[in-house]
């Protein structure tokens, strides 16, 4: 995950060398051919923007290389769900990552209500269409319905996302107790996956609470890989012992 991260950020600072060798890294490290797949789309999609950043000063991605960069952050599920939904819901996804998510909203309205029973991972996008148009609550109910329905095995970055977002939506709200309970609800829902764990001892951690943070945090790195380097993982348990007055322990950690 951290790897899959770290290359997204690269490719946006037009990093494309450095993002090459993180998804080299990740497909090396893989512990699954859903995992191995993605890599190899995000490492398409550079090699793609790499090879016309170089034959010309300045060139905007093509619709192919952009969706190409999408699907490098989507699960095999998501994939194959969003493959049966055409043309249409192609051009919506690309009008919201050009920033024009009005033009989206009407596109993936329809199909919310086309597939009003079988939609999962739709109504990701739809959320986020919605939001971005000022339509928070209803981006709120259509995440809450990806939710219910994204089957109890998915680990996607959707499902993370999906929580995190409802706490950040409570905790903006000042309701600290609710954002604690859509942390938990994603650690009780994928309770072998490090992430819901991290995202909770950071809220911990920035809402003062610096020892339960430090006993989350290690939870989570217990769950990574001895082989498989979280470095992100220990500068938030470093600076949870610091904010907690163990300052040798955090210089220790870092």
């Amino acid at each position: 995950v951290r790897h899959f991260g770290e290359a997204q950020r690269l490719l946006a600072d037009g990093e494309f060398e450095l993002a090459r060798g993180e998804l080299a890294t990740a497909a090396e490290l893989a512990r699954t051919d859903s995992i191995r797949k993605r890599a190899a789309r995000m490492l398409d999609g550079a090699e793609r923007r790499d090879a016309r950043k170089v034959s010309k000063v300045h060139v905007e991605p093509t619709d192919d290389e952009r969706w190409v960069m999408l699907a490098g952050t989507w699960s095999d599920a998501q994939i194959d769900e969003y493959d049966g939904y055409g043309e249409d819901f192609r051009r919506a996804l690309l009008a919201i990552d050009a920033g024009k998510p009005g033009e989206a909203l009407p596109v993936l309205e329809a199909l919310a209500r086309e597939h009003e029973g079988d939609g999962v991972y739709l109504f990701v996008e739809l959320a986020r269409a919605r939001s971005r148009t000022g339509d928070e609550a209803g981006g709120v109910r259509a995440l809450s319905l990806f939710l219910e329905r994204v089957p109890d095995d998915d680990r996607s970055d959707a499902r993370i996302n999906g929580f995190l977002f409802l706490a950040q939506i409570a905790e903006r709200d000042g309701d600290d107790e609710k954002a604690i309970g859509e942390l938990q609800r994603a650690i009780d829902a994928m309770p072998d996956d490090p992430r819901p764990l991290l995202n909770m001892g950071v809220f911990l951690r920035t809402r003062g609470e610096p020892e339960p943070a430090v006993t989350i945090l290690e939870a989570a790195l217990g769950l990574y890989d001895e082989d498989q380097p979280n470095w992100p993982v220990h500068v938030e348990i470093a600076l949870a012992k610091r904010d907690a007055g163990r300052e040798p322990e955090a210089i220790e950690t870092l």
